[in-house]
């Protein structure tokens, strides 16, 4: 059994500030795949970038469906 004073040691001990995981990360094929549509469609602001980038992944799913449902 753990003593309160071992807990308050571990609570105190000295930890690295920078998580294991970043939960907000990008997959990198993901991000290629976006770099791909902006260098092509370099008139886009980041906003209609991203738009059109959810736009598009919609309208495939919605396809897939269709088909399958």
């Amino acid at each position: 059994m753990i003593g309160i004073c071992n807990v308050v040691r571990l609570g105190l001990k000295d930890q690295s500030p920078k998580p294991n995981i970043v939960w907000n990360r990008i997959p990198d094929e993901m991000r290629h795949k976006v770099v791909k549509l902006a260098l092509k469609e370099t008139e886009l602001s980041p906003r209609e970038l991203a738009v059109t980038f959810t736009d598009r992944k919609a309208t495939l799913y919605q396809r897939l469906r269709s088909i399958v449902c």
